[in-house]
């Protein structure tokens, strides 16, 4: 064990960086930060019309009464859905103008209350929820412009369900495909349906599964610093923190098992898996201090304006803190399913005893991400939005069907005598003739 630290470490630092690999991700994390914010000033000549009066339709039909009602369908993947979410967004929606103030200060009614309210007052009294990016919104108001909330929702329904299809896919040509199959199935117990109806989830959601799709498809062709760079900052300027580490945590467990696939050696893997992380979080942190920097030197907001009056309780954390929000995380998951997995993967443990296939261990790594993310925000992570964050656990649920799959599978009484058998001439015999 210790060697192989030793040797994880050595291959760590040789396979550190280059410069050029450095400039790279800063530069292509500030061109995706300006490119949202020339695009934020392209859609904000989006006619407001359409959007009011499909938005003025939706508050007719109920949509804005209650911030988490329960889904009518789709019912059994989630208790609720996360309408104010996307109240908020799509109250920002109304309000983009084209003009810097406008943009970085991303005006918004609050709650569906407020949401409900400003459809009938002509869309003012708006207040300034400045904190994140919100380039979900390149999704968001075209859609909401140019469709009704039904149709938004059915939109996202298939755009969504095609993604987890195409995962599927990529998936199945670089592993087995129970391995692809057993990635994409175990979503389902994490209990979401907002990725499937709410634009402000799915939007995420669509960087998560395009990105764990890309990293597969690019493993060979960029440098994973690089690679998972772009996904940070990407989801970075999409986010509302409504899935933490998601979009690090499951693109490179897919990555790392598509490595180890590829036959590459555990301390490659281990290399690969540090230096994927280290340039996803650079990129992640580096577009939020970014727009807060703007807004301090243009305009000096107070903290309350920009962080929110609750800022202390995401990052504070203590002992206690971590472990109440990995327990209010691992609730709102199917929890039944769980025990279920994790009581077949000690069975098979406690009576095998066999070992995993060469090289798997590192390569699932990964799904300790969540956790570490955990740690780190137990406030925002856990504390204060425990049913929607729950989807980053995704990595680890995975990880241990996968272990599951890998494992090798007890013979019966029958096979082993067959087995037994055949190491006699005669059934050797019999079987070649």
């Amino acid at each position: 064990m210790i060697n192989f630290f030793c040797a994880s470490c050595s291959k760590i630092f040789s396979a550190r960086p280059h410069g050029r690999e450095v400039l790279t991700l800063i530069k292509n994390t500030l061109l995706l930060f300006f490119a949202v914010y020339i695009l934020f000033f392209l859609f904000s000549f989006l006619p407001q019309e359409p959007l009011r009066k499909h938005l003025q339709e939706a508050a007719s039909a109920g949509y804005f009464e209650d911030n988490y009602p329960k889904p009518d369908w789709l019912h059994l993947i989630s208790p609720r859905l996360d309408m104010y979410t996307e109240c908020v967004g799509i109250g920002i929606a109304t309000t983009m103008q084209p003009n810097a103030e406008s943009l970085l200060f991303m005006n918004t009614f609050g709650e569906c209350s407020g949401l409900l309210r400003a459809t009938t007052s002509d869309f003012t009294g708006s207040y300034p929820y400045m904190r994140y990016v919100h380039g979900y919104q390149l999704f968001l108001k075209p859609l909401y412009t140019f469709f009704s909330i039904e149709n938004v929702r059915l939109l996202t329904f298939c755009i969504t369900s095609a993604l987890l299809l195409l995962l599927l896919g990529v998936l199945k040509q670089s592993l087995n495909f129970s391995y692809a199959l057993a990635i994409v199935l175990t979503f389902f117990v994490t209990q979401s349906a907002n990725v499937f109806l709410i634009v402000t989830h799915a939007a995420q959601f669509w960087v998560v599964l395009g990105g764990a799709a890309l990293a597969v498809l690019l493993r060979h062709r960029l440098p994973p610093l690089v690679l998972f760079g772009l996904l940070g900052a990407v989801d970075a300027l999409c986010s509302f923190l409504n899935m933490g580490s998601l979009s690090l945590g499951l693109p490179l467990l897919c990555y790392s098992l598509s490595l180890w696939s590829d036959g590459r050696t555990s301390t490659d893997i281990i290399a690969a898996i540090f230096w994927g992380s280290v340039g996803w979080a650079v990129a992640f942190v580096l577009p939020w201090l970014l727009k807060w920097s703007l807004l301090e030197i243009f305009y000096q907001p107070s903290r309350e304006q920009l962080f929110g009056v609750t800022l202390e309780k995401y990052p504070n954390r203590s002992f206690s803190m971590i472990f109440l929000a990995f327990y209010r995380n691992v609730i709102h998951l199917h929890w039944l399913l769980g025990l279920v997995l994790y009581a077949l993967l000690f069975k098979r443990w406690r009576k095998l005893r066999p070992t995993t296939p060469a090289g798997l261990w590192p390569a699932l790594l990964p799904a300790l991400i969540p956790i570490v993310w955990i740690g780190i925000l137990p406030g925002q992570s856990g504390i204060k939005h425990a049913s929607f964050i729950n989807l980053i656990l995704w990595p680890g649920i995975a990880a241990t069907v996968l272990m599951l799959l890998a494992l090798p599978r007890p013979r019966t009484q029958l096979e082993t005598q067959h087995v037994s058998n055949c190491n006699h001439s005669t059934c050797a015999t019999s079987e070649r003739t």
